[in-house]
């Protein structure tokens, strides 16, 4: 049986999501380019969590 390693980090490339979670004052931990593609990575914390539910609520709804 193979054990999973739990990813400590959440990673994002919506800017959207970067504005929203900066304005909950979460700021992420380091920015990188993957492919061309900016990738903001933030640690998970219960803070992110509830800061992430309340961003897709207000979009999917």
């Amino acid at each position: 049986m193979k054990i999973k390693k739990f990813d400590k980090e959440y990673r994002t490339d919506s800017s959207q999501e970067v504005c929203f979670l900066s304005e909950c004052g979460i700021r992420y931990t380091f920015v990188k380019t993957e492919n061309g593609v900016t990738v903001w990575k933030y640690k998970k914390t219960k803070e992110l969590g509830v800061a992430l539910s309340k961003f897709w609520d207000k979009y999917t709804n």
